[in-house]
């Protein structure tokens, strides 16, 4: 229930039912934890929920150092562990954390995504994009992976291929925030605003760190920084990848921005 609730917070929620689904979602991890202190699996539901629900990260990386402890052959522990400690930029640890798990499982495609996020954040694209193909060999209809291979395709400058892969029939927020930056580097303005308008009509402010993402790509400073500090305050759980986001690099000089990384105060 904990990691339900949390993923429907972090990827479908939106207004005040965002904060509602984490509470539930910290109510269910709490339970657990303490009905079976020594499972791993309920640490990492905890540790999840406190990331990205109440940006208590500290608090989080102990309870993912504790799952691991515990349930260190348990796939779903190691990628999320892996996950969280890409996030705050310990890619070294994180990638062949990751491996192992896909490893215990090989057959998840879900799995080969967490991977993909990993090697993304690690600036190894061409394995990133590797995994992604995994993923979508073994459910093809994995919109998300589409999009999370495409923002790699994004990274490493090709922006025609990005839209290729991230221009489905059906298409998530993911998806549109990759046409968005992917049509705005291919001169095609209008149809990138055209992304963002959906996806603010979709979600609103709930996509906030999304759009401080574009924003930053497509060259608006000011604009990228007023939806970062928006992303704060709402607790927006993207913000957790802040300190490795290559979309943000253009702001990582800037004052305002450093000012948020510094209330976020990231472990090392």
């Amino acid at each position: 229930k904990a990691l339900a609730e949390t993923g429907l917070a972090e990827y479908y929620g939106v207004g005040t039912e965002i904060r509602e689904h984490f509470q539930r979602a910290r109510a269910a991890a709490e339970r657990s934890v303490q009905l079976a202190p020594e499972l791993g699996e309920a640490h990492s539901a905890l540790a999840d929920v406190l990331a990205h629900g109440y940006f208590d990260f500290k608090g989080a990386l102990a309870e993912h150092e504790r799952a691991v402890t515990l349930s260190p052959n348990e796939p779903g522990v190691l990628l999320r562990t892996s996950w969280f400690l890409s996030d705050i930029g310990r890619g070294d640890e994180a990638a062949p954390m990751a491996r192992r798990g896909v490893s215990l499982d090989q057959l998840n495609w879900r799995a080969y995504r967490y991977f993909a996020v990993v090697l993304d954040d690690a600036h190894r694209y061409p394995e990133a994009i590797e995994s992604a193909d995994r993923a979508l060999s073994l459910n093809a209809s994995d919109l998300r992976q589409t999009a999370l291979r495409g923002l790699s395709l994004l990274h490493m400058g090709d922006a025609e291929s990005a839209r290729k892969s991230c221009d489905t029939p059906q298409r998530d927020w993911e998806g549109r925030m990759c046409l968005a930056i992917a049509y705005d580097k291919l001169h095609r303005r209008s149809d990138a605003e055209a992304e963002v308008a959906t996806m603010k009509a979709d979600m609103g402010d709930a996509q906030a760190y999304q759009f401080a993402e574009i924003y930053a790509q497509w060259g608006d400073i000011s604009k990228a920084l007023d939806w970062i500090e928006t992303a704060y305050r709402l607790k927006d759980p993207g913000i957790s990848s802040l300190k490795v986001d290559e979309f943000l690099a253009p702001l990582r000089a800037e004052t305002r921005f450093r000012e948020i990384e510094r209330k976020l105060d990231l472990p090392d």
